[in-house]
């Protein structure tokens, strides 16, 4: 019995790993470097971000510091990052026009300010507060 169980962990664990084979290249292909890349805010707070909101974006300089664009207001702020991808991004300095849908760009900075992780995938950045989505950007 012990024979045939390993067995078929054998063959499972080889269906899984071949399975997984054009994720990763996918991933490999598609995936951009945290820094120096401009990337478009397309969720926030579980929420589709609509074309004309676009404007939305952020870029992670290499010094540290974050620059980008609240949809009216640029934006910038220093962060830190260690090495399990934990992020603490605050606190936001921005222009103060006075635009529509200041109610949206507040919620985005609040998302980038409570952010605690972050996850690379492909080419999406995904911002979470502990463990809860916050924001979703598409690299550009």
């Amino acid at each position: 019995m012990t024979k045939g169980f390993r067995y078929i962990s054998i063959i499972l664990l080889l269906a899984t790993l071949s399975s997984c084979c054009g994720c990763r290249g996918y991933q490999k292909k598609t995936e951009r470097p945290l820094h120096h890349t401009q990337w478009h805010l397309v969720q926030l707070m579980g929420h589709e971000v609509l074309a004309s909101d676009k404007d939305l974006k952020i870029t992670f300089l290499a010094e540290d510091r974050m620059v980008g664009n609240g949809g009216c207001n640029n934006i910038q702020a220093k962060y830190t990052i260690d090495e399990n991808r934990a992020i603490e991004i605050g606190p936001i300095a921005s222009t103060m026009m006075m635009c529509p849908n200041l109610e949206q760009e507040q919620e985005f900075m609040n998302a980038l300010q409570s952010t605690t992780h972050y996850v690379m995938d492909g080419p999406n950045l995904l911002l979470l507060s502990h463990g809860e989505l916050r924001a979703v950007f598409e690299a550009k």
